[in-house]
């Protein structure tokens, strides 16, 4: 892993970014949009470093967050920072593919899900040669279909699902 680096998100919680997984606006406006209620449970969809999972743990008061991410830099970056923040009760980070979403949460129970999802269909836009990037951006390992299925999948009835 190459520059990693630690960068504040509030008072007393901090994440690990490296230049492929790392945070931006869209991420700290989705986390805040989505604000969890008090005691409610939680997925982050494609978690990345974790930087939603953690802007939630740190501002809101969810009974558990389930943070999912498929690649494997990003997972033990999100690890780390979740571990680094003493948040291992409350976030359980878990290296999987969220179009087979069933396998990690096998029904519908929870309120809450988000997602920031790649943004660009494949072969739109420029590539990036770096395919950690070029799957955070392009729809190499899941669509929005996909993405949509996967809330469907592990929503309650009345449960709320946050894109970006």
């Amino acid at each position: 892993m190459e520059n990693l680096h630690w960068e504040p998100l509030a008072p007393a919680c901090r994440v690990l970014v490296s230049r492929e997984h790392t945070f931006n606006t869209d991420t700290i406006l989705l986390a805040h949009f989505a604000a969890p209620k008090h005691k409610e449970r939680c997925i982050d969809l494609g978690t990345g470093c974790g930087t939603i999972s953690l802007l939630w743990k740190a501002n809101y008061a969810p009974r558990h967050i389930t943070a999912v991410e498929l690649g494997e830099q990003a997972f033990s970056q999100a690890l780390r920072s979740v571990s680094e923040n003493g948040y291992e009760e409350n976030i359980e980070v878990i290296r999987g593919d969220i179009r087979e979403i069933k396998k990690i949460i096998p029904h519908p129970t929870l309120d809450l899900a988000a997602c920031n999802p790649p943004y660009k269909a494949v072969g739109a836009g420029l590539r990036n040669p770096d395919e950690r990037m070029e799957n955070a951006r392009h729809e190499c390992t899941c669509t929005l279909e996909d993405v949509a299925k996967a809330g469907r999948d592990v929503l309650r009835f009345g449960g709320r699902f946050c894109l970006c």
